[in-house]
């Protein structure tokens, strides 16, 4: 018998779901504007949430590599077509304040979609 030990990393259970959560390094915030990089899994088991984590924090870690090396084109064509998937899916960013104008019932919308 094969036993497969799994760390779970930076999860926490939101809404019956777990979301992966990191702390944005501190020297990378002026380019990102987080303290916190948020994600949900899309999922309520514990095992698929930590392999899903897994994958999301080393992508995290590619892309954070590049914003600290000197390749920042490459970031930058990085961002942009995760920005592309995202507006494919219909998930676009908007500020805070664009978001307060909105009904509290679109907002929670929003929010339960991720």
């Amino acid at each position: 018998m094969l036993w497969l030990r799994i760390t779970l990393i930076n999860l926490i259970k939101l809404r019956g779901n777990y979301h992966y959560r990191r702390c944005v390094p501190a020297a990378l915030i002026g380019f990102i504007d987080k303290k916190f990089v948020q994600k949900s899994t899309g999922t309520s088991n514990r095992i698929e949430a930590g392999l899903i984590a897994r994958e999301i924090d080393a992508t995290n870690e590619r892309y954070w590599a590049m914003l600290r090396s000197d390749d920042s084109a490459k970031a930058w064509h990085t961002y942009y077509d995760i920005c592309r998937q995202a507006s494919i899916l219909q998930l676009y960013y908007r500020s805070a304040d664009e978001l307060a104008t909105e009904p509290l019932e679109e907002i929670l919308r929003h929010a339960e979609s991720l």
